[in-house]
Formats: structure tokens, C-alpha cells, sequence
């Protein structure tokens, strides 16, 4: 999320950004199993802790309340100028499918259920929820336009890999699920600008206009990975 203008960056989010906190317990967590099936107990038990430290730590001050959804950024610190960032962008829904630990079963379901209805459309996930502040329908007009709208509302297809992953951990058994997430998948798939390819961007409105690159190779990617792992 690095679009600038000038030296002014647009979506700055300094602090403790959601998506890099579950990264870290996940790379906390995988190091701790690494180290011990390799036999450095030590290393095995400071990895396992900080794992359980950043889980208890994100606990007590993710959770918004106010909008059934982790907060996007927090202040570093809990202290008296403690500060949180309630807007509701898909980085909590990669923070779910990188760590689900991080969430109790009640906060998954309300956080998969505020995703498709404020962020899931049928050209992949809006970086911003439509009711929140700064939001942008449409991916158009000059560099300062575009990039303005860049990660405030604007599509990103790539980004429905991380939806799938999640909910299915939710209802790994569920057909029904499954289907219309394989259909979501497929209407992404379906891109009339360069055949058997995915646009970078679309518009954050219907019809959800594609934008930026004509063909992206991590847009691409996702999408097969998730047909490929998440939804075979």
C-alpha cells in the first residue's frame, strides 16, 4: 500500500498494520516447529513463546467492536495516546487466512460476513469498504486520480485468494460453500480484456470496470492457487 502523490502517501497506515501482525505470529509459529524438528530446543522454545505472546497481545487490542472487524492499524503502544484505525479494508481478512488463531470462532464468522457484504464483488475484493471515509468507486482519470483511488475502495482480484482460504478453513465441509465460492472464483476468471488472463485492478463500483495492468501475473496466480488448493 505504497501509492504516493508527491511526497504525500495516501494510505500511510503507521503503527501496527493487522495483516503484519498475523505474519509475524505465523513466522513466529513456523520457526518454532522448524527449530524444534531440527533439534534447537532453545530456539524451538523462544519461537513458541513469542508465537503465544502475540496471540495474547493481539487479543486485547485488535477487536473493534464497533464494526464486528479487527481494527486495520493501532498505535504501537496501549498507553494513554493509544490510537486505533476502525476502517474496514480486506487486510484483516489476509490477517484470518495467514493466522486464524488470532480469532475466536465467533469473530471469524462476523469477520467473513462483513467481507462479503462490504468488500466481496464479483471482480475480487474492494480495498475499502464502501461506508468508510476516503472511499473511491472508481479507478479512473490521471496518475494522481488513479493512484488516489489506488488502495481507497479500488478491486484488487488477487486478493479473493485470501477470502477463499478463510472461509473454507470455516466450513471446510460445506458444499454449498464451496460452490458459490468456485463460481466467485470463475467470474474473476472471466476477463474479456485478455483471454485466459486477470486485470490488476477494477472499478470498486458496478460493473466493476477493469483497470491498471491487462493481464497480472499475481492476480493470476492467486486465483489458480486458490482453484488449485483451497477449493480442489
Amino acid at each position: 500500500m505504497d501509492a504516493k502523490i508527491g511526497d504525500r502517501a495516501i494510505t500511510p497506515r503507521a503503527g501496527l498494520p493487522v495483516e503484519l501482525q498475523a505474519l509475524w505470529a505465523r513466522a513466529c509459529d513456523t520457526m518454532a516447529n522448524f527449530a524444534a524438528a531440527f533439534g534447537k530446543v532453545d530456539l524451538a522454545v523462544r519461537a513458541k513463546d513469542a508465537h503465544a505472546r502475540c496471540l495474547f497481545s493481539f487479543r486485547r487490542r485488535f477487536w473493534c467492536e464497533e464494526t464486528g472487524y479487527p481494527y486495520d492499524v493501532i498505535s504501537e503502544s496501549p498507553g494513554a495516546t493509544a490510537w486505533s484505525d476502525p476502517a474496514i479494508r480486506p487486510n484483516a481478512v489476509i490477517a484470518l487466512a495467514v493466522e486464524p488463531r488470532l480469532f475466536d470462532a465467533h469473530q471469524t464468522r462476523l469477520i467473513l460476513a462483513v467481507a462479503k457484504r462490504d468488500l466481496v464483488t464479483p471482480a475480487g475484493l474492494r480495498t475499502l469498504a464502501p461506508q468508510c471515509d476516503g472511499y473511491s468507486g472508481r479507478y479512473s482519470g490521471g496518475m494522481g486520480a488513479r493512484d488516489s483511488a489506488y488502495h481507497q475502495g479500488t478491486v484488487w482480484p488477487f486478493l479473493l485468494g485470501f477470502y477463499v482460504r478463510a472461509a473454507m478453513r470455516q466450513r471446510p465441509r460445506d458444499p454449498t460453500l464451496r460452490h458459490e465460492l468456485e463460481r466467485l472464483v470463475e467470474s474473476v476468471l472471466d476477463n474479456s480484456l485478455a483471454l485466459g488472463q486477470v486485470p490488476e485492478v477494477a472499478d470498486a463500483d458496478p460493473p466493476h470496470r477493469p483497470g491498471g495492468c491487462v493481464a497480472q501475473a499475481w492476480s493470476v496466480a492467486e486465483l489458480l492457487r486458490a482453484l488449485a488448493w483451497d477449493l480442489a
